[in-house]
Order: C-alpha cells, then sequence, then structure tokens
C-alpha cells in the first residue's frame, strides 16, 4: 500500500494495531489495498483481496457477506480483530 493512501480516512479502528484498508472501484471493478503491522490482520486483508479483486461492486453487493460467519473464523478472532474485519467487509459493500 502506498504511503499516501495511510490516512486517517483508510485507518481501521478500533484496533491495537496500525490497519489500513483502501476500496476503490475503478473501471467496473474492486481494487483493495490494505496494510497492518500486525501480521493476523496483513493476513485478513490479502484474504479479503484474494476474494473480491476484479469483481464488481454490484455483484459484491448482491452476495451475502458471511464466510467468516459459517466458517466461524470471527469467532476465533480477538474481539477487536474480529471488529476490524467487519469494517473492511462493509467497506467493500459500501463501495
Amino acid at each position: 500500500m502506498p504511503e499516501y493512501l495511510k490516512t486517517h480516512s483508510t485507518l481501521i479502528g478500533p484496533c491495537g494495531s496500525r490497519t489500513y484498508f483502501h476500496v476503490t472501484a475503478t473501471g467496473g471493478k474492486m481494487h483493495i489495498e490494505g496494510w497492518s503491522n500486525a501480521s493476523v490482520l496483513y493476513g485478513l486483508i490479502m484474504m479479503l483481496k484474494n476474494i473480491f479483486e476484479g469483481y464488481s461492486p454490484e455483484n459484491i453487493r448482491d452476495t451475502e457477506i458471511d464466510f467468516h460467519i459459517k466458517t466461524a473464523l470471527k469467532y476465533n478472532l480477538t474481539v477487536q480483530r474480529a471488529a476490524a474485519l467487519d469494517e473492511m467487509i462493509n467497506r467493500i459493500l459500501r463501495t
């Protein structure tokens, strides 16, 4: 993630680490960039990027995103990390 995107508006919180997450839709396709100084959160960013990158925002909004609940991923994270994952998913849905 380029330094110029690490701003207050891309900061994920509440989180004990520095985590940034930026979602854009260009040319009808979703683009995700993120960075974290915590390896678990960085892994979550990369997972979301691998799942959603390149899809249209319309396709994503029409899809129920609940894999993190059905697989119990959300329940195996700390409260702060689960909240960060929820916030990242919500940012994807709002794009």
